[in-house]
């Protein structure tokens, strides 16, 4: 009598129908329909079947091991009992009927083919690819539920520290904020904003009655945007990952929690490619078959190197630098402004200046006195200090607030001590050069070209087919889209729709946090406006407003 041994196996998530107990039973009647001697059988509870990391199938291989001469048969219940990974499991397979000569069988999925016929193996293995494809179905479906419930708002999890639990009027899981514990989170998070560091909160927290322990438990509370009202939506195929409004009532402010952000992840400029005078549209330029940004090489012809650019994901054919920079010269003529432009503007900006030398002034001195009530309490803590009514820790936080208060006021004097006629010669020196932007970006670094770039062509840029593409451009040069468009030089995918409302990207793929206008310091001017072109049937107009609020972008590039 041939001899077997089975294996059942649960996990967390299965049917009642699937229990220990009824595997065993359908392995049994198994051996004993079939004249198999059971030998004994492993049992894994609560084991998923993503992998053979299983403490009771390791013992099973290990009897294998020493046994196999003994074992004839391998018995489990459903093919699903023995794994729902297809490349492990066709390996497990493969090592028990070529190496053991141990045939693995399902007693509920009888095949009714001899086990050297191919037809046995693709059936068999197509048992356990739909076992994978079961799995990964269920996975998806709990990703989705979690992924749609976040999105409403919905915090899916366990409560963090200073929410608990519950149900709202429908029944659906919701989190509710616990007062006792939300004074506990507003204190450390009071305390991290102040100045204190990780490890000063790291001891003040369990004397607060924070008892989460682990090396950056801090950390993760201080990141939590469910304290502030708000839930992460992780990344579901297309879709990136977001913050969204949630449902539940913030411990703390949304203002505080991005403060807090901010000191935990300082942000630190980092290039992502090597700037090189060459082929200054690198980083810049992207491929329009990926989207990725373009790098460059260069080639070696009879006596020079002939630059270009290239995408190394897509292959395709390079782009030539000498080419595609004639036709980006050729561009910012055709955008330089005419000269009655330029001295429309110098006029309207005259006033604007004294404006903004006046308010200049009043911020001046009233970081004066700022600065001196700064250096007051500076003094006032030192002789604390020295007197023994604060501790050290105290005295270090507080110096350290001050000074980075003083710091701030120093840098608002240094910037409005600019005397007018010094703001006036500044202005009327670089404004020519809108006049000619060929000049100006032929004066600038490698650094306030690409700036410029960026500036002028606010959306991604590709050169394909010939000329250049971008899906939008700034208001100020749509005017001449049609005649770039006619050269074959620009071709504008997308027009562009009130651009101004967002600041422009530091770098294409990867924006920076937006930002309204409204944030920014814009000059008080008036909405009078004149005609950038003659039409035929009429005139086009655009506002001195965002005309100077272009220039203002320029000028901050220029005086870089």
């Amino acid at each position: 009598m041939k001899k077997a041994i089975g294996y059942v196996r649960i996990s967390t998530r299965d049917q009642s129908n699937f229990s220990l107990e009824g595997q065993e039973e359908f392995i049994s009647q198994y051996c004993l329909k079939n004249n198999l001697e059971l030998i004994t059988i492993f049992k894994d509870d609560g084991e998923s079947a993503k992998n053979f990391d299983r403490p009771n199938w390791k013992a099973l291989e290990n009897f294998i091991k020493r046994n196999h001469s003994q074992v004839d048969q391998l018995v489990i219940c459903k093919y699903d009992r023995f794994s729902r990974n297809l490349g492990e499991a066709l390996k497990k397979i493969e090592l028990f009927e070529t190496k053991y000569k141990i045939l693995i069988v399902s007693a509920m999925e009888p095949i009714g083919l001899h086990p050297q016929n191919p037809y046995y193996t693709k059936m068999r293995t197509d048992f356990i690819n739909n076992a994978q494809t079961e799995l990964l179905i269920i996975r998806d479906r709990t990703k989705f539920g979690i992924h749609h419930a976040s999105k409403q708002g919905r915090v899916v999890n366990n409560a963090p520290f200073g929410y608990k639990n519950a149900r709202d009027e429908k029944n659906k899981p919701i989190i509710q904020v616990v007062p006792e514990k939300a004074e506990v989170i507003k204190t450390l998070f009071r305390k991290f904003i102040n100045g204190d560091s990780i490890a000063q909160l790291k001891k003040a927290a369990p004397l607060l009655g924070y008892k989460r322990t682990g090396k950056s438990a801090i950390t993760r509370m201080l990141s939590n945007p469910v304290y502030a009202g708000m839930v992460k939506v992780n990344a579901y195929y297309d879709e990136q990952e977001q913050l969204v409004k949630g449902i539940h009532d913030g411990i703390i402010s949304e203002t505080d929690w991005w403060k807090v952000q901010t000191l935990l992840k300082p942000e630190k400029p980092r290039s992502r490619y090597v700037l090189n005078e060459n082929v200054p549209l690198r980083g810049i330029l992207l491929c329009h078959s990926c989207g990725k940004v373009l790098t460059a090489g260069n080639s070696k012809g009879k006596k020079l190197y002939y630059w270009y650019y290239c995408c190394l994901t897509c292959k395709n054919a390079n782009i030539s630098a000498i080419k595609i920079h004639a036709q980006l010269i050729e561009i910012l003529q055709t955008f330089s402004l005419p000269q009655s432009y330029i001295d429309y503007l110098k006029r309207k900006v005259i006033d604007t200046l004294e404006e903004e030398v006046k308010s200049a002034k009043s911020k001046y001195q009233k970081s004066i006195s700022e600065l001196a009530d700064i250096n007051l309490k500076k003094d006032n803590l030192e002789e604390k200090f020295i007197s023994g009514d604060i501790d050290k820790e105290t005295y270090v936080k507080w110096k350290r607030r001050y000074d980075l208060d003083s710091e701030e006021q120093l840098t608002i004097q240094k910037e409005t001590k600019i005397p007018i006629d010094r703001r006036w010669t500044i202005f009327e020196n670089l404004i020519g050069y809108l006049t000619d932007l060929t000049a100006l970006y032929n004066l600038a670094t490698l650094d306030q070209k690409q700036s410029i770039l960026r500036w002028v062509f606010d959306s991604p840029l590709y050169h394909y087919d010939g000329m250049y593409r971008t899906l939008s451009l700034r208001s100020l040069f749509e005017s001449k889209a049609a005649l770039l468009k006619e050269k074959r030089l620009l071709m504008i995918e997308k027009s562009s729709e009130n651009l101004f409302e967002i600041e422009p990207s530091t770098a294409y793929g990867n924006r920076t946090r937006h930002s309204s206008v409204k944030g920014m310091r814009l000059n008080r001017l008036t909405n009078a406006a004149f005609p950038l072109r003659e039409c035929k049937d009429k005139p086009v107009f655009l506002s001195t407003k965002k005309i100077f609020k272009n220039f203002q972008i320029i000028f901050s590039i220029i005086c870089k």
